[in-house]
């Protein structure tokens, strides 16, 4: 199929212009200005000019199809969305209506590649929106096979940022269930080291204390905080390599450390059992337990992330979550238009047209790459205004 440089709007013909309108004139000049500007690549005066065309002549909905096109240039999706959403409305061109319609898909396509990152739940959202674009196009243009190559492109992606945000759903119930279990441990712990203080103290009173046997009873203590400790650096390994939220992993760091601290007064105090200093080794056992204890808050503790998340969940919005990287995606973009005037389009510019969508989501995240990509026409709308 040949590849047609798209002609947005305007053969500039002056019966094509002409208008019974007070303001066809004025409108008609702001276009053309619009245009220049846009191939000179300068988007925000070129939608500034195609605003202006609007207020003189609200009917001229191809100048509305042009700012979106500017907008889109420049980054503004959402900009650009409601633009060529209005467009397709206001529009009694049936071409006009299905190319505003498919850039419409693309522009909320893009919105949904830019937010999965940060917000799973908006991106499909949006990758939804588009689907539903495509399939208004393909009312109006049931061979539209660029527009059904995006519908089965967008849902599988839709698929995959599903079971991405299943899958970290998941890891995040085990680590938190790792986490009850740990501080269940850790509880266990500092109250058995508690009872060991208790019964030194009593031990203390006794006119034949029995050392030996709170010795070994402090040994077999220490082996298990040791073991608990070993769990710990463990699940720290763990939820390095899954990427978990920071403030997790900085609170079981902050845990561990606290734990490493509590089995060296452990040693302590079975070194001063073995002694039979009893007292200095009763020190040790408090301070074991406290830094056990300090241990648990470590991991009670909330970051204010957590804590907005938890509001949003309260207050029925969805928690930002991360995802997969999709390298291999972009829909087919074949009907985003260039405005052109009478003059021909540059050669340079007729080789970068050929760029296709998935060229594009190679660079995803990449919006200066993706506002210098040029994209395949159609045929030019053509407007009496």
């Amino acid at each position: 199929m040949s590849e047609i440089k798209l002609n947005l709007f305007f053969m500039l013909s002056a019966a094509l212009f002409f208008s019974t309108s007070l303001y066809g004139n004025s409108a008609r000049r702001l276009v053309e200005e619009g245009n220049q500007a846009y191939h000179r690549m300068d988007y925000d005066p070129a939608a500034e000019l195609y605003s202006k065309a609007l207020e003189a002549d609200s009917k001229a909905t191809e100048a509305l199809f042009n700012k979106a096109n500017a907008l889109y240039r420049k980054g503004d999706l959402e900009g650009a969305a409601d633009a060529w959403q209005q467009a397709a409305v206001q529009t009694r061109n049936r071409d006009l209506a299905a190319r505003a319609k498919y850039n419409f898909g693309n522009a909320r396509f893009g919105q949904g590649m830019d937010q999965k990152d940060k917000d799973p739940q908006q991106a499909i959202q949006h990758l939804g929106e588009g689907v539903d674009a495509w399939r208004q196009v393909l009312d109006l243009q049931p061979n539209n096979k660029n527009a059904a190559h995006n519908i089965e492109l967008a849902k599988r992606t839709i698929q995959q940022i599903q079971e991405q945000v299943e899958k970290q759903q998941q890891a995040q119930q085990q680590q938190q269930q790792q986490k009850e279990d740990l501080k269940e441990k850790l509880n266990q712990l500092k109250q058995q080291q508690e009872n060991l203080a208790q019964e030194n103290q009593q031990q203390q009173q006794s006119s034949q204390p029995n050392t030996e046997d709170l010795q070994n009873k402090q040994s077999q203590l220490n082996e298990q905080t040791r073991q608990t400790l070993d769990q710990m650096q463990q699940m720290q390994n763990q939820a390095a390599q899954q990427d978990s939220p920071s403030n997790q992993q900085s609170n079981l760091e902050q845990s561990i450390d606290q734990m490493q601290q509590a089995i060296e007064n452990q040693q302590k105090a079975g070194e001063d059992l073995q002694k039979q200093d009893l007292p200095q080794a009763h020190q040790s056992q408090q301070q074991a337990a406290e830094q056990i204890q300090k241990a648990i808050e470590a991991l009670n503790q909330q970051s204010p992330q957590s804590l907005q998340q938890d509001q949003n969940q309260q207050q029925g919005q969805n928690p930002q979550e991360s995802d997969q990287q999709n390298q291999e995606q972009q829909p087919s973009e074949q009907q985003q238009e260039q405005p052109k005037d009478q003059q021909a389009q540059p050669q340079e510019e007729t080789d970068a047209s050929q760029a296709t969508a998935d060229q594009i989501i190679k660079n995803e995240g990449k919006m200066k790459e993706l506002r210098k990509i040029y994209i395949r026409s159609q045929q030019p709308v053509e407007k009496d205004w």
